[in-house]
């Protein structure tokens, strides 16, 4: 039993609010709203895609001494980024070969724009690099989308079956 200043939950969740917390006085606009579903998913995932495109900008323009590097070489790096990059704002938006396309474009003008900066030099071969990351994220998630796509309309082409899986 719990002590007796300890708040009592024997409210139901259709109840109206107490009006001691301000709330709406509708039953529907008071409970607390889990966030589960695919629209949530995708707006966590244009979250994190924007973040990443961020990051990207200032690791491109940003200075030289500030630069995460994991030894691997600059070309490597670019295509592992650009891969990685491109691949969360494919997975939230739908049209990933216009974002990989987009992710190509950038690549070269973010070493374009190094130019600009005291303490970088563009590079070309980096620049292609990192597209063909972008590229390759990009042309990933285009099959990996059609597969999907592909097994839910065969799945469901059967009458509902889904060929031996249960």
């Amino acid at each position: 039993m719990p002590p007796a200043n300890f708040p009592q939950l024997t409210q139901s969740a259709t109840a109206d609010p107490p009006a001691s917390l301000g709330l709406a006085e509708s039953a529907a606009g008071w409970a607390p709203k889990i966030a589960t579903g695919r629209r949530d998913a995708t707006q966590a995932a244009r979250f994190f895609g924007v973040a990443a495109m961020v990051l990207l900008v200032y690791a491109a323009l940003g200075p030289a001494k500030w630069q995460l590097r994991f030894g691997l070489g600059p070309l490597i790096e670019h295509t592992m980024a650009l891969f990685a990059i491109t691949s969360i704002a494919c997975a939230a938006w739908p049209r990933p070969i216009v974002v990989g396309g987009g992710f190509m474009l950038a690549a070269p003008l973010l070493e374009i724009m190094q130019a600009l900066t005291p303490d970088r030099v563009p590079d070309l071969p980096t620049a292609a690099c990192g597209a063909g990351g972008a590229l390759a994220a990009a042309l990933l998630a285009e099959l990996s989308m059609r597969v999907r796509k592909w097994m839910r309309e065969s799945g469901t082409s059967q009458g509902g079956e889904t060929h031996g899986r249960a």
